[in-house]
């Protein structure tokens, strides 16, 4: 996780989910390879959960391609960071964070639209502002609370109707 990516999601926390309470977060693409989330999201009641395609630190599910053993509406807030860029089908896989995300429930999508190539295990997206809106509110359902980028990476806030 690189310094630019936690300062991001740091911020967006603490403007966004600074006064909620008793909430279950689901972190997409949680293995630690360099670093995770999880110190951003520890609070006495919060609930962490990291999920990844595989076993690792900071993974607690080991997800397989459909999700099928997380329930539709399970978590008040969805994020993902530095791992769009490794899904090969970004468009089922926002689909995806919609369906587990709860009505009213924020999604929190980083991601690189400039950086080196990175296999974990393939490479596969750059994106920017405009091609996340059209990923994950045009197309997935999110309504759209604050898109922009910073350094390397672009961010998508939004919640779910």
């Amino acid at each position: 996780m690189h310094k630019n990516s936690m300062a991001m999601m740091s911020d967006i926390v603490e403007r966004h989910l600074a006064g909620a309470v008793n909430v279950r977060i689901l972190d997409v693409g949680s293995r630690d390879v360099n670093g995770t989330y999880k110190k951003v999201f520890s609070r006495p009641t919060w609930e962490y959960v990291g999920m990844d395609i595989e076993t690792g630190r900071n993974v607690d599910i080991v997800a397989d391609g459909e999700w099928s053993q997380i329930p539709d509406g399970s978590y008040g807030v969805v994020v993902s960071g530095q791992c769009l860029e490794h899904v090969k089908m970004p468009w089922i896989w926002s689909k995806q964070l919609f369906r587990v995300c709860k009505p009213g429930g924020i999604c929190i999508v980083i991601a690189p639209w400039s950086f080196k190539e990175h296999r974990h295990p393939v490479d596969c997206w750059r994106v920017l502002p405009d091609g996340m809106v059209s990923l994950m509110s045009e197309w997935t359902g999110f309504e759209t609370m604050e898109v922009f980028k910073k350094e390397c990476d672009t961010c998508f806030v939004g919640r779910k109707p």
